[in-house]
Order: C-alpha cells, then sequence, then structure tokens
C-alpha cells in the first residue's frame, strides 16, 4: 500500500485508534475496569485498587509557545486528577516525563514542575519520580496514580437500562473559554490562564461512587461523554437539551453574538463528571454534592432503544457526535 493511500490519524479519529488498540488485547490483563476506561485498576494493598492513569500535554495542541511552565504544570496535574476523579479515587502521586528543546530556558522546565507540585499539594499527591529529554517541542507526560475502592470504581461499561445521566456542575465554560481565547487571537494572556485553569472534581467523585454505576469525566465534551459511556455500556444515551445547566460564561457569549451556544457547551474542555446512577439513588447523591456548594443536574437517561438521542424543544433528533478529538481538534 502506497503512502498516499494510509488511513491518517484525523481520518481514523481518536475513538477509532482507540477501539484498534485494545483490539490488540491491550489493557486485558489484571484489569478491575475494562480497556479504555479513564483509569487502569490493578489489585492493591489493603484491598485497595490501584489506579493509573496517564496523559500528555503538548505545546501546539495544549498551549501556545510562550506559555508560562507554571501554568502548563498546574494544568498537566488536574488533567491526570480528573482521570482518577472519574473512578472515585484519592492520588497518590505523579510520575512525569518532560520533554524540551535542549535551548529551551531552564527557568520554564523548572516552573512546570513547580506547578506540578503546587497542584500536588493541594490533595496529598507528591512528585514521585520521572524522567527528562530533549525533543523539537515541549511535552509534559504525567502519570498519576491513585487508589480506589473496588466494586465502587464507576466501571464505563457499568451503566443499566433507565440509569438517569446526570453531571456535575455546569455545561459549556471550557468551550467557551476556548473560544474566547482563539478570539483573542490565541495570544498568551488573560484568556489562555482561564482556559488553562481546570479542576479536578475529587471530592464529587469519591461521593458519587457511592451511588453511581458508570462516570467518566467531560473534557472530550457531554453529548461525546454521553456516547462513549452509552456504548461501553451496550446501551443508548438520551440527552436532554432542555435541562442543560450551561455556564454563564457560554451564556452569555450566545447572547451577545459571540457564537451559538451548542457550539460552546459540547466542545469539551470542562472536566466535570458525567455519571449513570439509578433514579433512587438520584435524591441523596445531590444532597451530597451540593454540601460541596456544588449542583448536580439530570441530563438524560441510558436505555436500549439503539440509537443516540437528543432532547431539544423543537422535538428529538439523533444525537450529534461532536466533542474534541486530539487527531482532529478545534471548532
Amino acid at each position: 500500500m502506497s503512502r498516499t493511500s494510509e488511513t491518517s490519524l484525523s481520518r481514523l479519529g481518536e475513538d477509532g485508534f482507540h477501539r484498534w488498540l485494545y483490539g490488540k488485547g491491550v489493557g486485558a490483563w489484571g484489569q478491575l475496569l475494562p480497556a479504555g476506561d479513564d483509569c487502569v485498576a490493578l489489585p492493591g494493598r489493603k484491598g485497595q485498587a490501584l489506579l493509573l492513569t496517564t496523559d500528555a500535554v503538548v505545546e501546539g495542541s495544549h498551549f501556545p509557545p510562550g506559555t508560562p511552565g507554571s501554568w502548563v504544570g498546574r494544568f498537566a496535574a488536574q488533567v491526570n486528577l480528573s482521570d482518577l476523579a472519574a473512578k472515585g479515587g484519592t492520588p497518590l502521586g505523579f510520575l512525569c516525563a518532560l520533554q524540551a528543546p535542549s535551548r529551551s530556558p531552564a527557568r520554564w522546565a523548572q516552573e512546570v514542575v513547580r506547578g506540578i507540585l503546587a497542584e500536588g499539594r493541594k490533595v496529598g499527591a507528591p512528585l514521585l519520580g520521572g524522567d527528562t529529554k530533549s525533543s523539537p517541542s515541549p511535552t509534559v507526560t504525567l502519570t498519576a496514580l491513585g487508589e480506589g475502592r473496588p466494586g465502587r470504581l464507576m466501571p464505563r461499561d457499568g451503566g443499566r437500562p433507565g440509569d438517569l445521566l446526570v453531571t456535575t456542575g455546569t455545561v459549556g465554560a471550557g468551550g467557551a473559554r476556548f473560544l474566547r481565547w482563539k478570539a483573542s487571537g490565541s495570544r498568551v494572556g488573560p484568556e489562555l490562564r482561564r482556559l488553562l485553569t481546570v479542576r479536578a472534581c475529587l471530592r464529587e467523585g469519591r461521593l458519587l461512587a457511592r451511588h453511581a454505576r458508570a462516570a467518566l469525566d467531560t473534557s472530550d465534551g457531554l453529548l461525546w461523554s454521553a456516547r462513549l459511556l452509552a456504548e461501553a455500556s451496550g446501551l443508548s444515551a438520551t440527552v436532554d437539551l432542555r435541562g442543560l445547566p450551561f455556564n454563564a460564561e457560554c451564556v452569555e457569549g450566545a447572547r451577545t453574538g459571540l457564537w451559538p451556544i451548542q457550539r460552546a457547551a459540547f466542545l469539551g474542555g470542562d472536566y466535570e463528571l458525567l455519571a449513570a446512577l439509578p433514579e433512587s439513588h438520584l435524591a441523596a447523591a445531590r444532597a451530597g454534592i451540593r454540601r460541596m456548594g456544588r449542583d448536580l443536574s439530570v441530563v438524560g437517561r441510558l436505555s436500549r432503544e439503539g440509537r443516540h438521542r437528543l432532547v431539544t424543544g423543537q422535538g428529538v433528533r439523533p444525537l450529534p457526535a461532536v466533542g474534541w478529538d486530539t487527531f482532529s481538534p478545534g471548532p
């Protein structure tokens, strides 16, 4: 086959590549969670599950040249902690692989590490070690380690027909901040700092683990996350647009004509949690989340209907396949 006729990663897509990867047996050994979940889970100490997750933050994809290292380090830490949160995990620590051109200022790499350390201190997760390499462009790859309770890991494939789909917080903050940053000329400034300032829902995840059957974070967008959770569970998702808790920034941008509200709302980058739970557990889960000063909103339901649906004020239509894909990013 000639190189020009090969399937590109942008055509295959991130989800397609993952399907190929797990078809090769990756993730099949000794796991307490299905392959492709937010974390790997292995038998750990004292009856706990050892949780591991890894994520890379790359210049040109996640941040532009000139971004302060501390912003990058803090963002990388929270992105990885968000995957632990989706499994109800408690962080234990980080490993870091830092790559950058040898001509880069040493101060930038040191700021990255300081950012990771600062976020780790907030949750009791020290930087345990790692590696450094010279490379053409900066990349920060973190592996987060944590612990969770077997039986309360909220596996992606744990949803059941009739389960409610619920989300913490609001929808659309990440998309609104991304679009506002793009409108600013993609510069390094306040808009970028706000875009890279995210918070993993660790406390919310541990609370939801008492009630939810399945969960994942919404970093790739609410609609795409609902689709992933439903398909992992062998079910269909119905999302009701009429009940979504749109973020105030998202609504304000739509009101002033900066973007259509659905474009911002479903782009991704929220790092909230989407969970499937029995309706009988909704009141207790919502009360627990509200005691944290946050909210839990019903956004849909799982079923065996055989197709994903989006309910709007104008009726019902197929659920759009929209969200963040690392191999074809951007709106």
